[in-house]
This record gives C-alpha cells, structure tokens and sequence, in this order.
C-alpha cells in the first residue's frame, strides 16, 4: 500500500467533480484569518466557490480559513508551493494542495491538508496553542515564543533549486528577548506534491558566560494537537538509560522498540515523559462520544536527529478536554532534573503521570560553550483519521480512496494502539512484547489481560504486518515470541496473560484449540510479510512443539480432532468432534505442511 497514494489525487477531483450538483458559494469574508497574518490576496478571494453537497465529505463547515484558500488557487498558475510572506508581522504561509501551513512569529499555528491535493483544507490539526518555544520555572509559570512580535523574527524564502518552496524563520526565543535564554532558527520546506513538510530547528543557550537563569524545569519546544488520540513509536534506548530488570524471560531487548498510546488522559495520568528515543509519533481521530470521535485529521512526526543533539526527554500529552488541546507532544531540550532522574530511576519516567508539577528546578546558566542543539523532524499532515508518512510517491495505484481509507485507518488507529510494549507499561521493572485487546482510551478491553490469540490478537497482528511498516513487524515478533516462550510441556499455549502472568484456560474455564491455531499462523504471517525466513527456520522446533499439542487432539480412527473447548468463542457445541475446530484445520494443516517445506 505504500504506493497506493499516486492516483488520489485523481480519484478525488473526479469525487469531486461528481458530487458537485451547482456552485455553492462559501463566504470567506466571515472566517477568522490567523492573528497578526495580514495577507493581502485574503481580500481577493472572499468569496470562494465550492461544490453544493449535503455530504459530509465537503461541507463549508469544516474548510480552512482563508489563508490557505487563497493559497492553494495560486497553484493553478504555478507547479512550485505557494508561499506568502508577511515581514512586517513577521508571518508566513506557505501550500502545495496537499498541505497548508501558516506561522506568526515564533508560532506555528496552523497545520491543515486536502488528502486529494484540490486545496479544499480540512480542519486545523494544531490546536490553539500551536507549536512554540518554551521555558517552565519552578512555579510552573511559562514564558513561550508566541509573544513575539514582528520585530523579533526575521523571515527569509529560500528558492534555491534544491530547496523549493522553502523559508526560515529565525530568531525564535523562549519568551521576550530581554528574559530569553535561548533561541532557535526554524527552517520550513514543503515539495510540490508532497504531503508532508520538513521542519528543521537549530538552536542554543545565548546566555553570556556568567549569566544564569536560576529556576528552570525545561526548556522544551510543545506541540499542541487537536486529534484526540497519540501513539509513539520509541526505538530501543542505551542500556545506560533505559536501566531496565530483565526479571522476564522474554523480557524486550533487542532493539525492537516499542509503542505508547493514550486517548483522553485524565488528571494525573495526562503526560508520558521519556528519556527512551522516541522515532515517530502521530496523533488521529476526534473526541467527544461515539459519533463524535471520527476527526478526520491526524498529524504524524518522523525524527532525524545528529547524534548527541537530540531532546533530553520526550513527552506525551493527552487531555480529556479539548482546551488547550486533545494531545500532544513535547522535545525536551534542556532539563537537568531528568538527568538525576534517569540515575536514580525516578518513576516519573516512562509513566503516565502528572506532568512536570513537583518536578525538581534547576539553573541554566551561560558559558563559553553554550549546549547547542539541531534536528529535522518530518511533519505528514492529513484531513483524514490515518497518518500519511507511510504513503510514499510511487506507482499509480488502482485502490480506490475508500479502500485504502479503510485499511490505514483500521492498521493506525487500533491495533497498533493496543500495544503495551515499552518498559512498565505492564509492571514496574518489566518490559514486555504484550498487546491489549483495545487501545487506552483510557481504559482498555479485557483489563489487565493480554494477548489473547483466539483470534482478536492475530487479527491485530495481521493487520500490522500488512502495514508493510518494519518497525510494526518487529512488534509483532515481540508478541509471539512472548507467548511461545510460555508453552506448556505438551504444546499448550498461553490463552492469555493476567499482567505478566500466562493463563491457560479461557475466560470460561476451558481449554481453547484457537490460541494455539492463531498464535502458529501469526508466526507464519510474520515470516511472510517481513521476509525473515532465517528467524522461521530458527524458531521452528517451537512452532513444531505448538503444533503437537493439536495433532495430540486428532483421533486417527475418525479422523478428526476431539476437543475438549471451542475454537474460539462461545458456541454451544464445545466439545467432542466439533464443526469449528476441525474445519480451521483444514487450511492450518496445509499452511503448517508448506512451511516445513
């Protein structure tokens, strides 16, 4: 699927061109521009024609502000990204169809797309505080990079061949210049026909040497969402700072990685700092009750990062509420508390918890050698509920856009979700290769209890697997190597742990054929989509020994298994020679016969 998106921008113009019954006009003029932008086109197109439809697809309702209308009916005129640039409020903004983007000073406050690449935005996935520089005291006040004004940021297009589209932003501090301790240079690039834009920030301590701000937690750049549900994707961090117990037997640590996920974190469990690498991290979907929660937005960040110039922590927000925001996400810069905290394994770390009150202050003070920092982050927007980075420019694709809607957002927003992998997310000390049967939101399905392969888990591992996204392969491994290394001495596996414990009956007390179908054919898949034939050939004598405790089940003078539970859910015939265990055997027996070929 990673080159289904070449053609939809077609399929949706001709969408589009399909419904539009008249020429229903929306009236710009009424709309809120972003403050302090002043854009003179704005006044040109007031009145910006749509299509009339009583579908939700397109309603006036839920398009962009101006801005990013009038950008986006330059393109016509031009196959480059449109960009406007205001020097006087020091403000930008700059389109390509795909993606809009508008910045005042040291602000970025909006991030909208049109997955069809027509320019008609969809709602902001920035939430009203923006993307800014911060710096927190003691006392929990914060100075932030959105009270600058004009004067204090210089804007620069950059229209060098290799580099279109492009503009900095330079001179964001962390509060007004004459309290700042640091400031950062932004660089912004969007590529025709892209649906993503690179952000690169530059930054360091401007303190002169001697100078010291006395009562710093962080000084942090603060991601500010409107999608309601975040789920990071971290790399495996050093074993300096992870100081984890391997106290399980199949405790996660081979660099794999692992994921975190929350959806309307309430008071007290609303922020997930973390010193472990954080690669990727996206945020989808509405809030608000069942009906409510289909968003149609999301944003997704990628991180390139230099070696040792990267946030000394990362930090995960989720709210209830949607002011200030449904989620978020925080680059920890500088904070000397973390680093003590990381030494002593302060359980403020890798939990949800309460923020950054009672966190230690600490000084920051100038010297010959300020601590200097720089990093890309790629930055996909979308106005539909699944992130875009995976969606690469490639081939045409015949899926149509209601398909491959489908399939991503059943792949983003749920399974992956689900998993429980990163280092106390089950128990402290402990770390994991576990899945849930629902994603925190923020309680989960089943409470406490996991991996269940009868077959809710294997439908949640297939669909990652077939995401085609590498990272989520190795997830996957993780899940169905920790069940294997639980089998009993016939075969059994787990039918699902409580906590980190296994459990071999099923919630009804009896012994289930399905986990040990679903959990073999798991592997399998695993082994299919990523092409890991050598861990196939290693990990088969477990998969062997999984198998015998299903041919120990076959009475040969019948032919066919006698069972003493269901195959997987609550049938009325559960034992003896039933219907459902013995027709899964069927493909199972000629899948398990191909692979020991």
């Amino acid at each position: 699927m990673v080159d289904a998106h070449s053609k939809l921008a077609a399929l949706s113009g001709a969408l589009l061109a399909a419904i539009a019954a008249g020429t229903g006009v929306f009236d710009a003029s009424s709309c809120e521009v972003a403050p302090g932008f002043v854009y003179e086109r704005a006044r040109i197109f007031t009145r910006i024609r749509l299509p009339q439809t009583s579908s939700s697809v397109i309603t006036a309702s839920r398009r962009q502000k101006p801005v990013c209308r009038s950008l986006s009916s330059s393109l016509q005129a031009s196959a480059k990204p449109a960009l406007t640039v205001d020097d006087a409020t020091g403000s930008f903004a700059m389109s390509n169809g795909f993606v809009c983007i508008v910045a005042a000073p040291g602000k970025i406050t909006v991030a909208s797309a049109d997955h069809s690449g027509q320019g008609n935005y969809g709602a902001n996935t920035l939430a009203s505080g923006g993307v800014v520089l911060e710096r927190e005291s003691g006392d929990g006040s914060v100075l932030t990079s959105a009270s600058l004004t004009g004067a204090d940021v210089l804007i620069t297009a950059n229209n060098a061949p290799e580099r279109p589209g492009g503009v900095t932003m330079a001179g964001v501090t962390d509060g007004p210049a004459a309290t700042a301790s640091a400031s950062e240079d932004w660089e912004f690039a969007l590529e025709a026909g892209g649906r993503r834009f690179s952000f690169v920030r530059t930054g360091r301590v401007t303190l002169a040497p001697g100078a010291e701000v006395a009562d710093v937690r962080a000084l942090r750049r603060t991601w500010n969402w409107a999608p309601s549900s975040v789920t990071g994707w971290y790399d495996e961090p050093t074993a300096a700072s992870r100081g984890r117990k391997k106290s399980d037997p199949s405790s996660v640590g081979d660099g794999a990685g692992s994921v975190v996920q929350m959806k309307a974190g309430p008071p007290g469990a609303d922020f997930f700092p973390s010193v472990a690498p954080l690669n990727r991290v996206y945020s989808l979907g509405g809030g608000g009750e069942e009906l409510g929660q289909v968003g149609n937005m999301s944003i997704d960040l990628r991180f390139f990062t230099d070696a040792g110039s990267g946030p000394a922590a990362t930090v995960l927000m989720s709210s209830e509420a949607a002011s200030p925001y449904f989620s978020g996400f925080q680059e920890v810069l500088l904070a000397g508390a973390v680093r003590d905290y990381v030494a002593n394994g302060d359980p403020w770390l890798e939990h949800w918890g309460g923020g950054w009150d009672g966190v230690s202050a600490t000084a920051l003070s100038g010297g010959d050698a300020n601590p200097a920092w720089s990093s890309v982050v790629e930055v996909g927007v979308n106005d539909v509920d699944f992130p875009v980075l995976a969606l690469l420019p490639g081939e045409a694709s015949d899926m149509p856009f209601t398909d491959l809607q489908s399939v991503l957002i059943g792949i983003y927003a749920s399974p992956v979700g689900c998993l429980m992998t990163h280092r106390d997310a089950i128990r402290d000390g402990v770390s994991v290769g576990q899945i849930a049967t629902t994603i925190a939101r923020p309680d989960r399905g089943y409470s406490d209890t996991f991996n269940y392969f009868d077959p809710d888990n294997y439908i949640s591992t297939a669909s990652m697997l077939w995401s085609g996204e590498r990272f989520l392969m190795e997830q996957v491994r993780l899940v169905v190597e920790r069940s294997g290394a639980f089998l009993t001495a016939e075969g059994q596996l787990p039918h699902h742990f409580s906590g980190v414990t296994p459990v071999y009956q099923a919630l009804s007390g009896e012994i289930q054929t399905g986990p040990n179908v679903f959990w073999i054919l798991s592997c399998l898949n695993y082994a299919k989509s990523s092409g890991n034939f050598g861990w196939l050939r290693d990990y088969f004598p477990t998969l062997r020994k999984a198998s015998m405790f299903l041919f120990g089940l076959i009475d040969y003078d019948v032919g066919m298994a006698n069972v003493s539970g269901s195959l997987m859910i609550d049938v009325f015939l559960r034992s003896n020679f039933t219907a459902d265990t013995n027709a899964m055997l069927v493909g199972f027996l000629r899948d398990f016969a191909g692979a020991e070929r």
